[in-house]
């Protein structure tokens, strides 16, 4: 005689939020994107550097002088994935950009809260959105 169980209904445990460091060329936008990103859930922004973080986000006007040592600086600290925010970004630039393990970038000026947070979690995921050049 074959026995039926029954599965048990799925649980719907949260998973853990996403840690995400935040980087930017000035002040200002830093404090834009903490205010975009600090009250999502699926995020955990972290306000300690030396704080292990599963993505990075880090914006900028361009990639410049500025932002190729940070980004730089940032994939040698570990192989964090990283999401760039960018207001033009050309093919050697994108390369670039790939070889700091950057998996996303969006483009500054249009990015808000939804996209930014779309694009955080589909890069923890092992996903990446990076545009046409």
């Amino acid at each position: 005689m074959t026995q039926v169980v029954a599965s048990a209904p799925h649980s719907t445990v949260p998973k853990p939020p996403i840690a995400v460091s935040l980087r930017a060329t000035d002040p200002l936008t830093l404090a834009g994107l903490n205010v975009l990103l600090r009250n999502r859930p699926e995020l955990q922004v972290t306000d300690d550097e030396a704080q292990a973080a599963d993505v990075h986000v880090i914006a900028a006007h361009r990639l410049d002088s500025r932002t190729v040592p940070m980004l730089r600086k940032t994939a040698a600290a570990g192989s964090r994935p990283g999401v760039l925010l960018l207001d033009e970004i050309n093919e050697a630039q994108l390369l670039l950009a790939v070889e700091c393990s950057v998996q996303a970038v969006l483009p500054r000026s249009a990015a808000n809260a939804e996209q930014l947070t779309q694009a955080v979690v589909a890069v923890a995921t092992g996903d990446g959105l990076l545009p046409p050049v």
